[in-house]
């Protein structure tokens, strides 16, 4: 992913010494709108304090200590951990979503990077693994307890976020693989329709059914509904959107969700592998 090194420190600032490949340590800033341009720019100067690898927010991702090498965000879990990453404070939600998107992607891509596991706060010391502040206050020592007040603020459970980290923001609670099927021809009906966040949705009817439990949203791959489809449940839809990695299906809502639109990841945009059945 894109990441701007504008204040990346330089050479001969922070610390020098490679970082045992064991945590990957995640924050939140803390600070009501703490923007990550600003949290980047405020540790870039103050970096004999404290500093991590990446701030993360809604505009992007800004590089601050050098990936690999110890930070210091986290006091004695620091030596184990190549990269930290803190995400921005804010109190507008379509914010908080799309920082929280850019939190999750890059915490995955140097999860891989160095062959961390993609678990959320798994054991205790020693255990490798995506961990939080607060496992780090709880496990290793000190007195921070985020990020989970904060995600909590915007929706985003224990579990949610464990979920994200292992599975990315695609839709689907579960990364087992899935059998290609040939759906049927669903009967179409010409044209587009535009959703208020601007999701383009080609008119197509259907039932999509999943083989997996997925989870529902209010826009395709964003903002969601705290609902889930399970394994076998019946969608009628009306269209479908492709947005970033994966198709979602649009279907009228019902009880509190009567008069708006969901949608359900029904398949990825690039394998084309499906997540279920069509009918």
């Amino acid at each position: 992913m894109d990441i701007n090194t504008q204040y990346a420190l330089a050479t001969g600032e922070g610390d020098n010494r490679k970082a045992e490949n064991l945590y990957g340590i995640l924050h939140d800033v803390g600070t009501p709108n703490g923007s990550a341009r600003n949290v980047a720019s405020y540790e870039k100067r103050t970096y004999n304090n404290a500093y991590v690898t990446f701030s993360v927010g809604a505009e992007g991702v800004f590089q601050i200590g050098e990936p690999g090498y110890v930070a210091w965000g986290a006091l004695d879990a620091n030596p184990y951990a190549p990269f930290q990453i803190e995400l921005e404070n804010t109190y507008d939600q379509a914010d908080f979503e799309k920082g929280y998107a850019n939190y999750i992607a890059l915490a995955r891509e140097m999860a891989d990077r160095f062959g961390i596991p993609k678990t959320l706060d798994a054991g205790g010391a020693g255990t490798p693994g995506l961990k939080t502040h607060k496992w780090v206050s709880d496990n290793i020592g000190g007195d921070h307890q985020d990020p989970y007040a904060y995600l909590a603020s915007h929706g985003i459970s224990k579990e949610q976020f464990a979920r994200d980290l292992a599975n990315g923001i695609n839709g689907a609670v579960t990364t087992a693989p899935v059998t290609q099927s040939a759906p049927s021809t669903p009967q179409v009906s010409s044209g587009t329709w535009t959703d208020d966040d601007g999701s383009v949705v080609t008119l197509e009817k259907g039932v999509f059914k999943p083989n997996q439990k997925l989870r529902d949203w209010y826009y395709p791959g964003y903002k969601p509904t705290g609902g889930v489809w399970n394994a076998g449940d019946s969608i009628n839809y009306k269209g479908y959107v492709t947005n970033g990695a994966f198709v979602y299906v649009a279907y009228d809502g019902y009880g509190q969700d009567a008069g708006r639109t969901c949608y359900v990841a029904c398949r990825d945009a690039n394998t084309r592998e499906p997540f279920g059945t069509f009918e």
